[in-house]
């Protein structure tokens, strides 16, 4: 559970999350995803944060899971 990741709070110098905030159901959600990656981090760590663009295509088609 991405939600309530299972490390004690300021484990680690850095987070890396690919290709997996947009997979969040609601903004509300992938936000509290964030902020549990804040939460692992030791104070001055940092983190990766990489998502796809929601307007992203391919072939000129939206991908069918964009709403």
């Amino acid at each position: 559970d991405a939600l309530q990741l299972p490390f004690r709070t300021a484990s680690f110098d850095a987070c890396i999350s690919i290709a997996v905030i947009h997979h969040f159901s609601t903004p509300e959600r992938r936000l509290a995803a964030i902020r549990e990656l804040v939460r692992l981090l030791k104070t001055g760590g940092q983190a990766l944060i990489y998502v796809w663009a929601f307007e992203q295509e391919h072939n000129k088609q939206r991908s069918k899971y964009l709403k």
